[in-house]
């Protein structure tokens, strides 16, 4: 077993060490994967230290918001658009849950919610470090061998799941291999990767079933639920972000004197995989609409003629026969 001095590990973190491990996240195949160590918060991020991060003018700091596209709904907006997304009840910067950028009394350890993506990621810049990337996520989540020698039964036994409510953190003992708390149950938690626009959250909540401890959520990333957190992490080795190798080769496109036109018997070759038989599409009208000041909807569908039909029937005959 891999140990590091306990002078090094920051604050509130836990020390992952390197090697490889297999991904048990539902979907996933049993190809391993091989990270360096890192540490990662001991516990999600409370609603107690989230607070520090405005006080200290979070949602202010241009720096901590740097890099990141606001997307809603397929529209991008401006940082000061997307800021007006980010208010809480009182419509102040915060979570949404909150009023006048504070939590209610006595709630300074639940995990904070109410959050969108965004926010967590911007506090995660705040501390120096960044959300989860998915496979950092995963490997602390679980023992390395889960997927032969299964542990997560046990593990999902000892989760808040089926509650009524998110509680405290480290209140159920939950307990990853590293020394995390509360990876499964309790909230869903926002990770770095992003999935065709949305961002993702793994982990699952109090009111959701056991299996999705396992499963990849998908959700917008300005989505603000009261049932997603996060915790942060903290990358030893940068490359760890770039799986893939090193910077895509994107050579210059040759000059326009190096293509050459086709002469007319490859051109014919080429044209004649776009061509078609001209026929009458014979059209019918379904409906229209044209209650809109500015458009006119028409739904239509082509209706094959007689003889279309009759010999499209021949020909089948004949297959058959």
């Amino acid at each position: 077993m891999e140990l590091v001095n306990k002078d090094i590990i920051p604050n509130g973190m836990v020390y992952v060490p390197g090697g490889q491990f297999v991904p048990a996240i539902s979907g996933e195949s049993t190809k391993p994967f091989t990270l360096s160590p890192y540490f990662i918060d001991k516990y999600e991020i409370t609603n107690e230290q989230f607070k520090i991060f405005i006080d200290a003018g979070g949602y202010t700091n241009p720096r901590y918001w740097e890099d990141m596209d606001f997307i809603k709904d397929g529209v991008s907006l401006t940082f000061e658009e997307a800021l007006v997304l980010m208010k809480d009840q009182t419509g102040r910067s915060g979570p949404l849950n909150w009023e006048l950028s504070d939590y209610a009394e006595g709630e300074e350890n639940l995990p904070v919610t109410g959050i969108s993506w965004y926010e967590a990621q911007a506090y995660a810049k705040f501390m120096g470090n960044i959300l989860p990337p998915y496979f950092h996520w995963a490997k602390a989540a679980f023992p390395p061998d889960e997927w032969i020698s299964p542990l997560a039964p046990e593990m999902l036994s000892q989760s808040n799941y089926k509650g009524d409510e998110v509680v405290e953190v480290g209140t159920f003992k939950s307990i990853g291999p590293y020394g995390t708390y509360d990876m499964t149950g309790n909230v869903r938690e926002w990770v770095w990767n992003i999935f065709g626009g949305r961002g993702m959250t793994l982990g699952g909540a109090v009111s959701e079933p056991q299996y999705t401890g396992f499963q990849a959520n998908p959700m917008p990333r300005f989505n603000r639920s009261n049932l997603t957190g996060f915790r942060t992490v903290r990358l030893l080795n940068p490359a760890d972000m770039n799986p893939f190798g090193g910077p895509i080769n994107r050579p210059q496109p040759p000059s326009a004197d190096f293509f050459k036109p086709l002469d007319d018997q490859a051109y014919k070759l080429f044209t004649t995989q776009f061509a078609y038989s001209r026929r009458d599409l014979n059209p019918k009208t379904i409906y229209v609409d044209d209650t809109h000041p500015d458009w006119i909807k028409e739904k239509m569908v082509a209706e094959s003629s007689k003889a279309e039909e009759a010999n499209a029937s021949a020909k089948m005959i004949r297959s058959v026969s």
